[in-house]
């Protein structure tokens, strides 16, 4: 079983049989790897539980005890959780960085709406109203076009957007 072992691994049990043999060790727990049988470099996991139950060189005998248990699929379902983890992380910054670029680009057109709305009710000059009235239009337009924008966005992610082909 030793050869099939992955090399590191291998080494940890046989250093830890060397250091019993000589009772400097009474107990081996760890997670080892090793290679699935006719599938080359692929590997199952085990949990590895070894005792020193008799330890009496003197008479030529040390007496190990081990349990293993294969735990391919529990490594598997962890690997599984922590991608899901890093994705949902990864979902999380970029809804973020999405909030904060969305609260900005909606900031640019109120700004302008409010700025002009009031100098609007400052200004006599017939002329200059009309032009500041046209500022004011044009970002209540881009502000309307913002918001529905991340409506469509939201109405897509939660599956309610309804596509017409034409």
């Amino acid at each position: 079983i030793y050869s099939k072992m992955y090399p590191s691994d291998r080494r940890r049990m046989l250093d830890f049989f060397c250091k019993a043999r000589v009772g400097e060790a009474k107990h081996f727990q760890g997670e080892m790897r090793i290679e699935r049988p006719g599938e080359k470099g692929k590997w199952n996991w085990v949990r590895t539980n070894v005792v020193v139950n008799l330890f009496e060189p003197e008479n030529g005998q040390i007496e190990l005890i081990g349990v293993n248990y294969d735990i391919t699929e529990l490594k598997e379902t962890e690997a599984m959780l922590i991608e899901a983890k890093e994705k949902a992380e990864t979902a999380d910054r970029l809804k973020s960085a999405f909030l904060a670029n969305m609260s900005h680009e909606i900031r640019t057109p109120l700004n302008a709406i409010l700025g002009f709305s009031r100098i609007i009710a400052e200004t006599e000059n017939a002329e200059e109203r009309l032009q500041y009235y046209d500022i004011v239009e044009k970002n209540n337009m881009r502000l309307q076009e913002l918001i529905n924008e991340i409506l469509d966005l939201s109405k897509i992610e939660s599956g309610m957007m309804e596509f017409n082909y034409a």
